[in-house]
């Protein structure tokens, strides 16, 4: 396992040289750390990779880590190196890192930054399987903690159906919506169409009674315009892309109906656009481990797990992590009452730049309105993250079990599921393979037979388009019918 030892991590912290005040407050109550009260003989040191932008200075990513390891030390009895990699480099520099046969010199913990990331890793078996750390008891709440439509959208399917999750994913803003809007002076006004039907105006569909109009007032002899239809049209109506916040915006003229088309999705990509990971151990054998090579293997990989928690719980570390060192590489802005703003410190050697989507739980880190972070924008977050939803999360059917008063006699029918105008991106096709039934525009229709019960499986097939992909989820459902007694 990778620890420091004795005089070498004496000699290294007591070479920590840090610059500003150790007792600049950061909030109420945070501030910097530079204690060393936990024996060296019980610190693991792991392999940390992250990405920093371009601009962050060297000498930032020494001070920093170096508060950061303070703090950790002393709460978890953890430190860390921490690799910053460009965004360019992040990528090829892990793959590298992860080709080393030196323990001391692989990867930990890595940030997860895209679908085609983690297939690689997940294809190579880098990643460590998560489900007994997610359903510890010290780790649990992170169920609670990380969005749920964008922990439902991390899982694969294992063996024998299983759940299986190999990720925690960064709180983030999930996806956009799809409005379609609508000048109210031309279709209100001057078509006389009336509110009511323009606000049931939300898909493809029903939209086109007011194009059409558009079209034929375009072609009449009241309008003079040069435009070719479909830009004279465009001028009216038109389909975009945008978040909870840009509704109110497009609005804000009067003359505009926003009506939603589609709501945001939290597809595949975006569960693993930010995420976190545990790189396997050289030494993991899977089932060939012996239970005390497991025991050392769980312990190490609870340590890891440990940090991950602490990136979505602690306000302290996320805070450090993004922001820098409180007094060098970011102040409290004073011109925010309640303490929760800061400002960057820029410069030569103290800039320090990160991304707030691959830091962790931003939704715990102070403000910045310099990097578009404030309260406005958390709530609008929420509010968007609360209408989004996953392919899997639309297909919550559950198996049904159907008793017949008169099963010899009577054609007995289940109508399946429909949805509605929220989910007008989604499409099911329903199929079933057995004699006893048979699917008839929607309903599933039972044929009378003389057994005392029969088990039919239909098999949905749900089609979610994303706008850039398609998600195809496919799940049986068992009903069994039942002759009464």
């Amino acid at each position: 396992m990778k620890r420091l030892i004795g005089v070498l991590l004496c000699l290294m912290l007591a070479c920590f040289v840090l610059v500003g005040c150790a007792e600049d407050v950061i909030g109420e109550d945070l501030k910097n750390y530079t204690g060393n009260t936990v024996a060296d003989d019980k610190i693991e040191k792991l392999n940390f990779y992250i990405i920093t932008g371009d601009t962050t200075a060297d000498e930032a990513k020494t001070t920093v880590p170096q508060n950061i390891n303070a703090y950790l030390k002393e709460k978890y009895e953890i430190i860390l190196n921490i690799v910053y990699l460009t965004e360019a480099e992040y990528d090829a520099k892990v793959q590298e890192a992860l080709s080393k046969q030196n323990e001391s010199e692989r990867p930990d913990i890595v940030l997860i930054r895209g679908k085609d990331m983690f297939d690689t890793l997940h294809s190579d078996d880098r990643l460590v399987l998560l489900n007994n750390l997610y359903n510890s008891r010290d780790f649990r709440k992170l169920n609670a903690i990380v969005d749920d439509v964008l922990l439902s959208a991390s899982t694969l399917t294992g063996e024998l159906g299983s759940v299986e999750y190999y990720t925690v994913p960064n709180n983030h803003v999930i996806g956009e919506y799809e409005y379609i809007v609508i000048d109210k002076e031309m279709a209100r006004d001057i078509l006389k169409f009336s509110n009511s039907a323009l606000e049931s105006m939300t898909t493809e569909e029903s939209l086109q009674p007011l194009l059409e109009a558009i079209a034929n007032y375009h072609d009449s002899e009241i309008t003079d315009s040069t435009l070719a239809k479909d830009e004279y049209i465009g001028q009216f109506v038109k389909i975009v892309r945008g978040s909870f916040a840009d509704k109110a915006l497009l609005e804000n003229d009067g003359n505009c109906l926003v009506n939603i088309k589609a709501f945001p999705n939290a597809t595949y990509d975006e569960a693993f656009l930010s995420a976190f990971g545990i790189v396997k151990h050289l030494n993991d054998k899977g089932s060939a481990n012996t239970e005390e090579e497991q025991a050392i293997l769980d312990s190490h990989y609870a340590k890891c797990m440990k940090i991950i928690y602490a990136l979505n719980t602690d306000a302290y570390f996320v805070n450090m992590l993004q922001y820098g060192y409180v007094g060098t590489n970011y102040k409290i802005d004073p011109n925010e009452p309640s303490g929760n703003y800061i400002n960057l410190v820029k410069g030569l050697e103290v800039t320090y730049d990160m991304n707030p989507i691959y830091v962790g739980n931003s939704f715990i880190s102070y403000y910045c309105k310099e990097i578009g972070w404030t309260s406005e924008v958390y709530t609008n977050i929420l509010k968007q993250n609360a209408d989004a939803n996953t392919p899997m999360s639309k297909l919550s059917i559950e198996a049904n079990a159907i008793s017949l008063v008169d099963y010899a006699t009577a054609e007995t029918a289940l109508t399946l599921p429909k949805y509605g105008s929220t989910y007008s991106d989604v499409s099911v096709t329903w199929s079933v393979d057995n004699p006893a039934a048979y699917i008839d525009n929607g309903i599933l229709r039972f044929i009378p037979s003389a057994e005392s019960s029969t088990k039919v499986t239909v098999t949905a097939t749900l089609i979610c388009d994303t706008g850039t992909s398609t998600v195809e989820i496919t799940k049986d459902f068992l009903i069994i019918i039942e002759k009464a007694a």
